[in-house]
């Protein structure tokens, strides 16, 4: 788990030296200020990098933290007694590795919210343009027999299509 983690760490941009966060941020300062800003609603690609790498990470220890739960619970001895000293450890050690697993698996639930913030944020940019389709079709048929200029059938089709584009507000 730990090699897998490492290795996964070590593909990730920034993650070696003592200054990487201000490596990052430098980054991100610089991704959002080309094209006056107009790059906000690109992926970051860093931060995408490190939310799978959590994630997977996360993951990974949940698995192996419920082998662990399910060996130490088929291995524990019978109650008896007196000398209950290895029940109680491995009682014990159970009940820190769920607590463990359950810490890890709301973390997991929890980095999802990433991107229904970033969503959010993005929203109340009021300098970015935002554009709205909308496309209407409609078809008609009729069709009449008989009169006085014999059988008519008519036939109309219209699609419309309206784009809007509102501009907000100028990034101060």
């Amino acid at each position: 788990t730990l090699d897998a983690i490492s290795v996964t760490l070590s593909t990730l941009p920034y993650h070696t030296s003592g200054d990487s966060l201000s490596k990052a941020e430098a980054a991100f300062v610089a991704a959002l200020s080309g094209n006056d800003g107009a790059d906000v609603e690109k992926a970051n690609d860093v931060v995408d990098a490190a939310y799978k790498a959590a994630r997977d990470a996360l993951c990974l220890g949940c698995e192996h933290v419920r082998i662990f739960e399910r060996f130490i619970g088929l291995h524990c001895p019978k109650m008896e007694d007196g000398n209950n000293f290895g029940v109680t450890v491995q009682m014990t050690i159970g009940k820190h590795l769920k607590e463990q697993r359950e810490s890890w698996e709301k973390s997991l639930t929890e980095t999802s919210k990433y991107y229904s913030s970033r969503a959010e944020a993005i929203d109340k940019f009021s300098h970015i343009p935002k554009t709205s389709k909308s496309e209407t079709k409609s078809t008609s048929k009729s069709s009449s027999t008989g009169g006085k200029d014999g059988d008519e059938s008519k036939e109309s089709s219209s699609v419309s299509t309206e784009e809007k584009t509102s501009n907000g507000g100028t990034l101060n």
